[in-house]
This record gives structure tokens, C-alpha cells and sequence, in this order.
């Protein structure tokens, strides 16, 4: 049979259950006492098969359909082909390999439960960067207002220096502890490799990520918020191509989604860092400022810090959060994985007034033109609430 045995616990007594999937629906009947032996005998011997070929004509392979068949070694899929079910050849341990043909539409949705769950783990390391970028945009904003050359020019130099050994640190120490995390989150097993794949490729994407948001930060308190955005469309379309070369055509799955999220956000990071290096003004990025600034270094965590630590209370809230989402199995992780990715759209059009608030408070305070900050403060709290 395609299906398997499961127990469940009745008023203390345990029964066995028969489950298959027929006509695309989970079905399930209790066995009975005479039956289940032979039920037992099926399953185990679908451990002895070797070699499966498909017909031309099938277009989907069910849920679990070859799970557990551990002595499989080669199977040849139709070119009829479209769907392949959730775990479909779970556990197959002699199956090296698999031919996927061009029809191929749909791969189970463990993947996209694999990157929702590791996506609040991502935020929880990273955002520490993001508080620490906002403390270089409202320094830069302040020495751009008080037009101080020297501090806007040690400001870049000491963003330049802490983002490399921050990232560094954060690769060597976090990376043994990936998966005892996922272990600890309640990552279900058939998707804790997928999980441990995309974590480990984005830790190290996320330095092209730490660099575009500290660098970001420093145009934007210049008041060049249109360049970021710039930056951020073409990286963006970049990932949009990428994920469906790598996932579609080369059939990279979860591995594929964290590669086009690491060269894209490689590619803001270059054009932001190109951007500064043609400036001709205080903050033009060169080698010999790439040092630590003690007064500018001190003021710039003194800022960023405490706005990093509060941004990490949410995301560790949204870790446990996924702990508890993780219990509830694959498929509610990728439900939630879904709306994750809309609600994300909502916070990206609110946090554009904050950091407009951060900009323009940066550049006044610096030009000791404080009567404009509570114009600038009712103006976005207004702009906030309506488009909220």
C-alpha cells in the first residue's frame, strides 16, 4: 500500500490506524485486529524495493507515496509529470538521485515552511545591525545639519570598521549553534535540514545585508533616500530572477532561495559602497578611513545599541512565537511563512516614516533648528495613521 500504519490512544486503549491519500484527499481507517498483520507485511516490504519506473500519463506523485521504501535506488519520473507530494521519498536512504522533468511544477511545501521558520531566527541575528545603522543615520544627519566635515568623515570610516568585525564575529560564533536552535524551536525533522541550509547561507549572506543597511543609513541621513531605494529595486529584481532560475530550473529548492537572497543582497551592498566611493565630499568612502574614530565610535553604539536591543526583544518575541508555530507541523509553518510575507509589506510602508522622521530630526537637530522637530514628529505620526 501506499499509505501507513499510525497509533492512536482511545480512552486509554491503543488502536492502529490505516492512512493513504486517494483522489488528492488524506484518508485514514481504523485496522482491524485480522488485518493489520498483513497491512505490516505490505509496508515492510516496500523497504525491498529497487527500481520504480512511472508510465507516461501520471502527472502527480501523492504525499508519502514512496516514504520509508529504503532500499530504492533509482526511480524514472514521467515527462507527463507536474506535482510531487510532501515527503513523497522521505526517507529513501539509497536514493542518491533524481531526474526531475521540465513538467515539474510543484516540489511538496516543505521548502517554504523551511524558510518561513528560519526566518525570525535571521531577523533575531541581524537586527542588532539594523539599531546600529540608525545610530550612523542620525549621526550622519546631525554632522550633515551642522555641516562637520571631520565627523561625517570618521562616521563612515567607523561603520566601515565595525560592520566587518561585527559580521565575522557573528559567523564564527553563531554557526555551531544553528541546529541545536532549531532543535530547541520544536523544528520538525522533515524540515530542520532545509531550515539549517537557508540559516547557514543567509548568516553568511547577511553580510551584504549588514553592509547596505549601515551604508544605506549614511546616504539617507544625507538626504538621498531615493538612491537606497534604487539600490533596493535592482537587488530586489535580482532576487525575484534568481529564485526562479535556482528553484525552478536548477531545482535548488530551500538551498537556492537563501543563494539568490545572498548574491542580491551582495549586490545592494556593492552599489551602495560604489556610491560612496565616487562622492567628493565628507563622506567619500576610502581605505585610509577605515579605522576606529574613539569619540564618533563611542556615540554612534551610544545611539544605535539601545535602538538594536529593543528591536531584538521583538524578534526573539517572534522566535518563541515560531517555536509554538513549529509544533503545529509543516503545513501551518508554511501558512504562516505566507502571511508573514504580506504582513512584511504593511511594515515596510510604515517604517519609510520612520526613517524620514529619523532624517529630517538628524538634520535639524544638527543645524540646532529645533523648532521644526515637533512639526516633523505630528507630520509622520498623522502620515502613519493614515496609511496604517
Amino acid at each position: 500500500p501506499q499509505g501507513g500504519i499510525t497509533y492512536k490512544k482511545i480512552n486509554g486503549k491503543e488502536y492502529a490506524y490505516y492512512q493513504w491519500r486517494e483522489d488528492g484527499k488524506q484518508r485514514s481507517r481504523r485496522a482491524k485486529d485480522d488485518e493489520l498483520e498483513s497491512l505490516m507485511a505490505q509496508i515492510e516490504r516496500r523497504k525491498e524495493l529497487e527500481s520504480v519506473i512511472i508510465p507516461e500519463g501520471v502527472e502527480e506523485i501523492g504525499d508519502q507515496t514512496f516514504s520509508g521504501c529504503s532500499g530504492l535506488k533509482e526511480i524514472q519520473l514521467p515527462a507527463s509529470l507536474k506535482k510531487i507530494g510532501k515527503n513523497a521519498f522521505k526517507d529513501c536512504e539509497s536514493l542518491k538521485a533524481i531526474a526531475l522533468p521540465e513538467s515539474v511544477l510543484y516540489i511538496g511545501d516543505n521548502a517554504l515552511s523551511a524558510v518561513g521558520s528560519a526566518g525570525p531566527i535571521i531577523n533575531m541575528l541581524l537586527v542588532l545591525f539594523i539599531g546600529i545603522s540608525a545610530g550612523a543615520t542620525i549621526m550622519v544627519s546631525q554632522y550633515f545639519g551642522a555641516k562637520n566635515r571631520e565627523g561625517l568623515s570618521y562616521t563612515v570610516g567607523n561603520c566601515i570598521t565595525v560592520t566587518a568585525i561585527a559580521c565575522v564575529f557573528l559567523i564564527l560564533v553563531v554557526t555551531p549553534f544553528l541546529r541545536p536552535l532549531l532543535e530547541v524551536l520544536n523544528t520538525p525533522a522533515d524540515v530542520i535540514d532545509g531550515c539549517y541550509d537557508y540559516l547557514f547561507i543567509s548568516l553568511i549572506g547577511g553580510v551584504g545585508m549588514a553592509y547596505y543597511n549601515i551604508l544605506s543609513g549614511i546616504i539617507r541621513g544625507l538626504g538621498d533616500s531615493v538612491s537606497a531605494l534604487i539600490y533596493l529595486l535592482i537587488a530586489t529584481f535580482v532576487n525575484i530572477v534568481l529564485d526562479i532560475y535556482f528553484v525552478a530550473s536548477l531545482k535548488m529548492d530551500v538551498a537556492g532561495v537563501a543563494l539568490a537572497t545572498t548574491i542580491s543582497q551582495g549586490i545592494s551592498a556593492v552599489l551602495v559602497v560604489r556610491a560612496l566611493m565616487k562622492r567628493t565630499d565628507a563622506c567619500r568612502l576610502e581605505l585610509k578611513k577605515m579605522r576606529f574614530h574613539r569619540l564618533q565610535l563611542a556615540k554612534m553604539l551610544r545611539i544605535g545599541l539601545p535602538a538594536g536591543i529593543q528591536s531584538s526583544l521583538f524578534a526573539i518575541s517572534n522566535v518563541l512565537i515560531q517555536s509554538s508555530i513549529n509544533s503545529f507541523g509543516d503545513v501551518l509553518m508554511s501558512g504562516n511563512a505566507a502571511a508573514g510575507n504580506i504582513e512584511g509589506f504593511v511594515y515596510a510602508s510604515l517604517n519609510a516614516f520612520h526613517q524620514t522622521a529619523v532624517n529630517f530630526t538628524g538634520q535639524n537637530m544638527g543645524a540646532r533648528r529645533y523648532d521644526r522637530i515637533r512639526m516633523i514628529l505630528w507630520t509622520c505620526l498623522g502620515s502613519v495613521t493614515v496609511v496604517g
